[in-house]
Parts: structure tokens; C-alpha cells; sequence
């Protein structure tokens, strides 16, 4: 289900001409979808299929920048510290997740839409036109901050 959901995002940007993505999808449950010009940082597409709250959805739209980076710390806290103007030129507020110790993948911040039903694929635009908008936004925002780090 979610590799032909990755499949429908990608024929889906090449013909709205939003944004270009490269990466073969997967079946997994994430898909990268944008870089930053920088090594260490990526945006991520997550759709879970992890049961959630039956009454509104049983599936789970996110989007989230991991870092692997070594200094994964120091740029979080240098991200986090700009958090107010970020949220104002993005126009929406993330959550931010300090990254764990130990843990190679650092998640900076996420990006939910909620709960959804990837089932019903009559939404499936909907929810890829959600993805490409705040993709753009997200990447236009934080591309010059990831560049300084």
C-alpha cells in the first residue's frame, strides 16, 4: 500500500510541477523528499500505518527533517533558537523533537496532518497536494539556516 502511495506522490509532482522527486519509492513507510544542499540533513515523507484513533483515521501523515549529521545537538539547538521566525515565515509551527542520544537518525522536528485514511484513495491527491506545498515551504525556509550550520 504505502509503495504505491510514494509511486502516486511522484507521478503526482512531475505532473503538477511542484517539485521534482528523484528517489525510487519503497514500500517503506518514509520517502525523502527533499535535501538541503547539505550533508547530514534530509525531509522526510512518513505515512504510517500504524493503527491510530479509528474515530478520525487509522493512518498517520507526517513530515520530518532527520539529521545524521555528527553535530546533530549543536544544529538542533541552533535550528530550535530560531523556531519563532521560522514558524512565522513557514506559517504553520512544527514540533520539535531534541534528537536522542545514541540514536543515528535524529529527528529535529515533524509536521503532522493527523490522522487519515490511506485506504481511500480519493484522497490520495489531497494529501499529496499537502505534502508537495509544505515540502516547498519547508525546504525554502530552512535551506539557508542548514547551509550556515
Amino acid at each position: 500500500m504505502r509503495e504505491a502511495f510514494w509511486q502516486g506522490l511522484q507521478e503526482y509532482a512531475k505532473h503538477n510541477g511542484k517539485l521534482t522527486l528523484t528517489r525510487e519509492p519503497a514500500p517503506g513507510h518514509c520517502y525523502d523528499v527533499a535535501r538541503f544542499g547539505k550533508a547530514g540533513f534530509v525531509l522526510q515523507a512518513i505515512a504510517s500505518t500504524r493503527p491510530r484513533n479509528a474515530v478520525v483515521g487509522p493512518h498517520e501523515l507526517r513530515l520530518q527533517l532527520k539529521m545524521y549529521a555528527a553535530d546533530a545537538d549543536r544544529h538542533f539547538r541552533k535550528l530550535k533558537a530560531q523556531r519563532n521566525d521560522i514558524h512565522g515565515e513557514l506559517e504553520f509551527e512544527l514540533t520539535w523533537h531534541p534528537p536522542k542520544e545514541g540514536i543515528a537518525r535524529r529527528r529535529a522536528f515533524c509536521l503532522y496532518d493527523g490522522p487519515v485514511d490511506l485506504e481511500d484513495k480519493a484522497s490520495h491527491s489531497m494529501f499529496y497536494d499537502w505534502f508537495l506545498k509544505r515540502t516547498k515551504v519547508i525546504r525554502r525556509v530552512f535551506r539557508p539556516r542548514i547551509s550556515e550550520l
